[in-house]
């Protein structure tokens, strides 16, 4: 199938992007780059002078990075104008020591406002712990930050890439790679998706830093969306360990469920807090 055209329609863009988002985040708010090292590290530097805030959000998006990054280090490749970069920075006025479901809150925020701005996203789901996933293939992710000052969270940086009106992906990704115009044939503003994303996922962490860091109230929509549920998995967990079974449930604090048996018919419960999640085998890097 040869690649599709983008439609006419408008690349992700300073003056659109601010436009959209006026109505949850003063223009003042907004650092807008042709080019960063990441959008991500772009808000940590700014996190550390005294114009942030308490209180606050701000955020900084970008038409390329040079250093973009999703979780374990891997790069993150965006193509300019036709994918969204985007990071957002809040310094909680009060005293927080856990984000540790911070990750899973952001992707179900963004989850959501995918399927109240593109139509046909029937497949849309989250792959724990922070990949956005369409049709089995990656449309984006989710990469959370946090520095510390004196035992307690000092800022949050919350950073969302999603592959938006890309017509096509080299070889080496095209089987695990998605964008919304190769899925559904239609081209998205990726200003407005960016700002809806933006909001959403201001409107979950304060609705999660409000009742203690407790992801006990989103869980249920989080499993809604979960798409490695009742599914046969490998995790490679942070302890790197290999982890086969049936991802059988999230708990309360967001941690993956799996459930093995070995070849004596012994069962094992595993909790897993940090890892790397796939269906079936855990791809060869």
């Amino acid at each position: 199938m040869s690649p599709l055209a983008v439609p006419s329609v408008p690349a992700f863009n300073q003056h659109d992007f601010a436009q959209a988002l006026a109505s949850c985040l003063p223009a003042g708010q907004l650092q807008w780059f042709e080019q960063v090292d990441s959008t991500n590290n772009a808000l940590k530097r700014y996190a550390l002078t005294p114009a942030a805030t308490p209180g606050q959000w701000y955020a900084a998006a970008s038409l390329r990075q040079t250093s973009g990054r999703g979780r374990q280090g891997r790069s993150w490749v965006t193509m300019a104008g036709q994918s969204i970069c985007c990071s957002l920075l809040y310094l909680p006025p009060q005293r927080v020591t856990d984000l540790s479901a911070l990750t899973l809150v952001a992707g179900l925020a963004c989850c959501q406002a995918l399927q109240h701005t593109v139509e046909g996203l029937a497949s849309l789901g989250l792959k724990w712990p922070n990949d956005l996933m369409l049709a089995s293939k990656k449309l984006g992710g989710i990469l959370c930050e946090t520095g510390f000052s004196q035992g307690f969270v000092h800022h949050l940086v919350i950073g969302f890439g999603i592959n938006v009106n890309q017509p096509a992906f080299p070889p080496d990704l095209a089987d695990r790679a998605c964008s919304l115009l190769a899925a559904t044939g239609q081209a998205t503003d990726p200003n407005i998706l960016a700002a809806a994303c933006a909001q959403s996922i201001m409107e979950l962490t304060a609705q999660y830093l409000t009742g203690g860091s407790d992801f006990a109230p989103f869980r249920n929509a989080y499993k809604q969306h979960c798409m490695l549920l009742n599914q046969k998995v490998e995790v490679q967990t942070s302890a790197n360990q290999l982890v086969s079974g049936w991802a059988a449930d999230i708990a309360a604090d967001g941690a993956l469920i799996v459930e093995s048996k070995s070849a004596a018919g012994r069962k094992t419960t595993h909790v897993i807090r940090c890892g790397e999640a796939h269906i079936g085998q855990l791809p060869e890097t």
